[in-house]
Order: structure tokens, then C-alpha cells, then sequence
């Protein structure tokens, strides 16, 4: 599918996302091909049929593929973004293999690498927050609010190693 041209690739959104539904172990696909379909996903018309379903999907199907070493599902979560205290109040030390609920509220200056990254439904404000080799899970939703679809273009838009969010 990486090599499709876009609108042969925007046809194939149905099949893309049967494959995302599958363990990305039984698919084991190759780290490039993961890349190039993210790259591809930017450019698909957002108003395309399929296209958010599968693009929410995609992303923690291609992130679990590049970060194995995270928390695996139904681990405690140890940070949820609504308990937080006021922007500027704490200086979150830097987060290693955790899981991080995104539920709200308002995050800033905080940095976490091999971790589980959850979005829900509820817009979190994010000022200065950069995850590393994260696995990332996103409701899955037929028509994402703008702030889910901002950060899930964010997320294609990097290398899918580093995702910086300077103010979203």
C-alpha cells in the first residue's frame, strides 16, 4: 500500500484499516513501510470515507510496530492530564516506560519516552510536550474533534519516533 499512488491509496482506506485492526505482530511489518504509510495518510482528503477511522486506528497499530518496549494495555495508568496542577506550578520530571492518560486539562514541559500514551475524547491543552519511542491510543471515533484531529496529524507528521506537540 506504501507504493500506491494517492488516490488508489485514498480507495484502499478499507483494507488499511482491516490491516491496522490485526496485532501488528502477525503482520510485522517493515519500520519504512510504516513511515511511508503515515506520510501517505497526510495527504488523503480528511473528508474522505474512512479516512479518520482508519487514521485513529493506524496510529497505535504503526507506533506498537516501532515501540515494543512500552507498558503493555491495561497497565495502570501512573499520570492522567485532569489531575493536574496549574500550568507552571510543577516541573514534571522527565517519564520513562509509564502509562499517560490524556483526559483533559492542560499539560506543559513534559517529556516521556517508551511509554503508552492514551487519548480519550476530552481536548488536553499541550504546551511543550515531546514523546519518544511512544505507543500511542487513540479513541476510535468516525469524526474526531479538531483537537484529536490535530494531534493524530501531528503524530503522522513526525518520524513516528519523536512527536513534539509546542502548542495544541
Amino acid at each position: 500500500m506504501a507504493h500506491f499512488e494517492p488516490r488508489t491509496f485514498a480507495k484502499a482506506l478499507p483494507a488499511l484499516r482491516k490491516i491496522a485492526d490485526e496485532p501488528v505482530s502477525k503482520v510485522n511489518p517493515p519500520r519504512s513501510t510504516l513511515r511511508e504509510v503515515a506520510q501517505k495518510l497526510l495527504k488523503v482528503d480528511t473528508s474522505t470515507p474512512d479516512y479518520w477511522p482508519t487514521v485513529l486506528r493506524f496510529i497505535q497499530f504503526a507506533s506498537a510496530g516501532l515501540t515494543p518496549d512500552v507498558p503493555p494495555p491495561g497497565t495502570q495508568p501512573q499520570f492522567v492530564s485532569h489531575s493536574r496542577m496549574p500550568p507552571g506550578s510543577v516541573a514534571w520530571p522527565p517519564m520513562s516506560h509509564t502509562v499517560i492518560v490524556l483526559d483533559g486539562g492542560e499539560v506543559s514541559d513534559l517529556r516521556a519516552d517508551h511509554s503508552r500514551i492514551i487519548f480519550t475524547r476530552n481536548p488536553v491543552k499541550m504546551t511543550n510536550v515531546v514523546f519518544t519511542d511512544c505507543v500511542f491510543e487513540m479513541p476510535s471515533l468516525d469524526q474526531p474533534d479538531p483537537f484529536l484531529q490535530q494531534a493524530s496529524r501531528t503524530i503522522l507528521a513526525s518520524d513516528l519516533k519523536e512527536v513534539t506537540f509546542r502548542n495544541l
